[in-house]
């Protein structure tokens, strides 16, 4: 995989790491590319950026944004904060990050998860109750 690519911006082309980029945000028929190196538009659909960039690493949040997956600060099903932007999340695209990332919770019956791992080693060391 490529860690980077190369868009044109007048008339040079402008390289972009992809592990700096922060967000992708749509204005009408361009892309404006926030990164670590600054700001580039680029004259492309979301859609056809989307296809190009890494599943692993970004998702769609809403109709007009990308975000990087380890540039997320927090999110919710309404906003995804990054360092010094809070992004909206749109209605359709609401599960999708949460698909994406790993999410470590609690649970809520934590006998439910002792009691087997306590038979299980009990019997691997021979302390299983004998009938």
């Amino acid at each position: 995989m490529k860690k980077y690519f190369f868009v044109r911006s007048g008339s040079k082309y402008v390289k972009i790491d992809i592990q700096e980029i922060f967000y992708m945000e749509a204005r009408s028929n361009y892309i404006r590319v926030v990164s670590r190196g600054g700001v580039v538009m680029i004259l492309m659909a979301m859609k056809k950026m989307e296809s190009i960039l890494p599943l692993h690493m970004f998702c769609r949040i809403h109709k007009s944004f990308i975000v990087s997956i380890d540039k997320i600060i927090s999110f919710d099903r309404k906003m995804v904060q990054l360092e010094n932007r809070t992004l909206p999340v749109g209605e359709c695209y609401k599960t999708r990050l949460e698909k994406l990332v790993l999410i470590i919770q609690e649970e809520k019956n934590p006998e439910a998860i002792i009691a087997p791992i306590d038979a299980a080693f009990s019997s691997q060391i021979g302390l299983a109750a004998q009938s």
